[in-house]
């Protein structure tokens, strides 16, 4: 069974809207998400309805917490700045339902796991996602300490990271899924990017971004895995200018810091 990895969708409705089209299009059935429905972009209330409605399970990001818990003043300014115009958003009337559903997310479990298809006739291998890192306890904002916060991998470290995750979930884990960079990346124990979940190799994988990619490209990420086990990043166009339209008008309305919205609009353009 083919199944699709979201993450990061940071109220980006135009890039949420054309990431469902084209997992509709393929006939994927099976999706999870890695957190961070909410926070940055100007409609997080229709992009978490939309993964709710999907009935779509999965995680808490660090901006669901951060923003349902109200502790978003210890971020960097350019994301306390929009988790606060979240929030208020959250808190109107209109949009109760929602924020119950996302308090229920946040309540949730921290990790999940899903079976990993092998090729051929061999037995599926377990799959553990995250939003952040693996722990044990509530962390959801911890980076993986095999990465430079720009995406580039230490090296061999990282699989001290599939270790972690074996010990929270008491099993043998091949694949390690998790999103909050925002920088799409496979590692494997072979180095060479195959993407083949095929013994004796294991596998991290970076799923992307789907509403605010960070890798200077501009279209939206996620991450396919097929039946036979291959791991493979799909990118999506989608009319980032109409979302860079409306961060700018909320500029303009005084809901979010002009220099805020300025600068949320304009990663949009050049996948920052």
């Amino acid at each position: 069974m083919v199944m699709a990895f979201i993450s990061d969708l940071h109220g980006n409705r135009e890039a949420a809207d054309a990431v469902f089209n084209d997992i509709a299009e393929r006939g994927i059935n099976q999706v999870y998400h890695l957190g961070d429905l909410i926070g940055y972009g100007p409609d997080s209330v229709y992009v978490a309805n939309a993964v709710f409605d999907r009935g779509i399970p999965g995680v808490p990001g660090n901006h669901e917490v951060g923003i349902l818990k109200d502790t978003y003043d210890t971020w960097n300014d350019l994301a306390a700045n929009a988790g606060r115009y979240t929030r208020n958003l959250l808190l109107k009337d209109d949009n109760i339902a929602v924020t119950n559903q996302l308090w229920e997310l946040v309540r949730g479990p921290r990790y999940r796991l899903f079976e990993v298809p092998m090729d051929g006739d061999k037995e599926p291998a377990t799959g553990l996602i995250v939003h952040g890192a693996p722990h044990k306890g509530e962390e959801v904002d911890d980076y993986l300490k095999s990465y430079h916060l720009d995406g580039r991998p230490y090296g061999w470290g990282w699989s001290d990271e599939l270790r972690k995750a074996e010990e929270i979930c008491g099993k043998e884990v091949h694949a390690l899924l998790h999103g909050h960079t925002h920088r799409p990346l496979i590692r494997t124990s072979d180095l060479n990017g195959s993407g083949d979940f095929e013994d004796p190799y294991l596998y991290v994988v970076n799923v992307g971004s789907v509403g605010q990619p960070r890798d200077e490209n501009p279209r939206a990420c996620y991450t396919i895995i097929h039946d036979d086990g291959c791991v493979e990043h799909i990118r999506v166009d989608y009319d980032f200018r109409t979302t860079m339209k409306k961060i700018e008008q909320l500029g303009k309305t005084g809901e979010l810091m002009s220099e805020t919205a300025e600068l949320l609009s304009g990663r949009l353009e050049f996948g920052q």
